[in-house]
């Protein structure tokens, strides 16, 4: 990690936003939308905090070229669910945007559990609709350790995103598709 790599980490409660959406899954094209208050992020540079997500807004100094790296976690104890990103956009439909970040897009990186085997996560992977399926659900795939990494390309301004995420149950079955959005102050160091 240098000092051009700002770390952001996403902690999604799961349990809370299920509990909370009852009945409403949502689809991957249109994911049902969260509150705040089950959504937490904290972003460090050099192990060092750089910004808490407060009130739909995190705030961090960079500059432009800067990359960001956004890991996504579950919060739940009970182990039952795994929260998994699977875009990003940057503004709202119809509304012009600053494009203060790089479009976003998934890395995957090799990495050693604990136990010394090789790290994997399970990845949804879209499918295309077809007639007799307009939404299908998405096929899983073992991959190594990911983040999303985006470039700040202007500093000193504002960008909504809207991170779409899916909550799968321990059996990696999709279960839910939600949207989460944050707005990221970026200023100048």
């Amino acid at each position: 990690m240098n000092g051009n790599t700002l770390d952001v980490i996403v902690a999604i409660d799961s349990e809370g936003i299920l509990n909370a959406h009852i009945g409403e899954s949502g689809k991957p094209a249109t994911p049902t939308s969260v509150d705040h208050e089950y959504i937490y992020a904290i972003a460090s540079r050099d192990g060092k905090v750089e910004g808490l997500f407060r009130d739909g807004a995190l705030s961090v100094q960079v500059s432009k070229g800067d990359m960001i790296r956004w890991r996504e976690l579950d919060l739940s104890l009970s182990f039952e669910h795994s929260v998994m990103f699977y875009d990003l956009i940057e503004g709202f439909p119809g509304q012009p945007q600053l494009q203060a970040l790089s479009l976003g897009r998934p890395v995957l990186k090799g990495g050693i559990s604990r136990k010394g085997k090789p790290l994997k996560i399970v990845q949804p992977l879209p499918r295309q609709p077809t007639p007799q399926q307009p939404d299908p659900p998405p096929e899983f795939l073992q991959v190594p350790y990911h983040y999303w990494e985006t470039t700040v390309s202007q500093c000193g301004s504002e960008a909504d995103l809207q991170w779409y995420f899916l909550i799968t149950s321990n059996g990696n079955k999709a279960e839910s598709y939600y949207k989460w959005q944050v707005c990221l102050h970026n200023t100048s160091d």
